[in-house]
């Protein structure tokens, strides 16, 4: 595939615009015949992901591609991780297609490993959280859009024990609820589903003793639960991690000190008004760094980007400017979130 000159650089199968910030909502890049190339998408979906009805969106959104000259086929996992293993094997591919929940993002973003493919995400989960977060939309036209005349946005990702995650990683009380969870899974799923899962975790929950440290320093040791993570949405549209930011470099970590359900009830309050972060006075830690260490006496168990991952201890690790997406110059508005010293603006 040959590009013009027309001050693009070549990298990664993907033509960036030469700036400082390139990556981060610099210049569209070229697509189809106005720059004399076929565009190569491969698509990556997992058929078990929370929407139903699904199929008919994807075919609009392969027959879109097709319309609009680009080489565009679908892959379809076949198990647990095995979305990996489809974008290990993506070499040659310009653009990512995701349609799926944010396991499987993991799961591509865990098989790329840095490799800069950018990526488009259809959302097809049941939280689907990295779509809210930047903006991807559920129609074929604005998936093929992006995918060919989407700006770059290069963001943080975070490994815990080598592992990439993109969203947060969990200790305590809602891994118990993811690792229920999967107990019972059975193909596609709801927010009805975790109800038993959260009832169960609920009444029987013993909350662990957690060591918490930030860079080398321990800032938390006490019994109850801790999330760290890239991004401020969690689950429901909650903002735990209400100051993180996918371009500033730092993981954040939030531990609530809790040894009873009355105390966990209170949190959650807390947490639905935005206002969990003001109870220092009480125990509760937040703080940022770029290697957070959770270690227990107990076992306590560690969700991954909603799915389950072992129990403790872990690492984490910020892995900056890891993952690439695509993003529309109208939904610029995403990085205002964000401003330079990675403060969470109120969206």
């Amino acid at each position: 595939m040959n590009l013009p000159s027309t001050g693009f650089a070549r990298r990664d199968n993907i033509a960036l615009a030469r700036s400082p910030r390139a990556d981060n909502l610099g210049s569209p890049r070229g697509r189809g015949s106005a720059v004399g190339f076929s565009l190569k998408i491969i698509g990556i979906a997992n058929p078990v992901s929370g929407r139903r009805g699904k199929r008919d969106l994807l075919d609009d959104i392969q027959a879109c591609a097709a319309r609009r000259g680009a080489e565009f086929a679908w892959r379809w996992s076949s198990s647990a991780g095995d979305a990996a293993r489809l974008a290990a094997q993506s070499d040659g591919a310009d653009v990512i297609v995701v349609a799926g929940g944010d396991g499987t993002i993991n799961d591509v973003v865990n098989g790329l490993k840095g490799r800069g493919t950018p990526l488009v995400v259809v959302p097809l989960g049941t939280e689907n959280i990295i779509a809210k977060e930047f903006g991807f939309p559920a129609t074929a036209d604005a998936v093929i859009r992006r995918a060919l005349e989407g700006r770059p946005l290069t963001i943080d990702a975070g490994s815990v024990n080598a592992r990439r995650f993109m969203i947060v990683v969990g200790v305590g009380f809602d891994a118990e609820v993811v690792h229920r969870l999967a107990e019972v899974r059975k193909g596609h799923i709801s927010h009805a589903t975790y109800l038993g899962p959260l009832l169960s975790t609920f009444a029987r929950h013993e909350f662990p003793r957690l060591v918490v440290e930030v860079d080398g320093v321990r800032v938390f040791e006490a019994r109850g639960l801790a999330l760290v993570g890239n991004l401020s949405r969690y689950s429901m549209g909650l903002r735990i991690l209400n100051r993180a930011s996918p371009e500033d470099g730092l993981l954040d970590v939030c531990a609530l000190p809790c040894d009873s359900r009355g105390r966990l009830l209170l949190h959650a309050l807390d947490i639905a008004r935005g206002r969990h972060t003001e109870r220092s006075g009480e125990g509760v830690v937040y703080a940022q760094g770029a290697c957070i260490r959770i270690d227990s006496p107990d076992v306590a168990p560690v969700e991954v980007d909603g799915e389950p991952a072992g129990v403790l201890p872990i690492e984490c690790r910020v892995r900056p400017r890891d993952v690439r997406l695509l993003v529309e110059e109208r939904d610029s508005a995403v990085l205002a979130r964000w401003n330079g010293r990675g403060d969470c603006v109120p969206c």
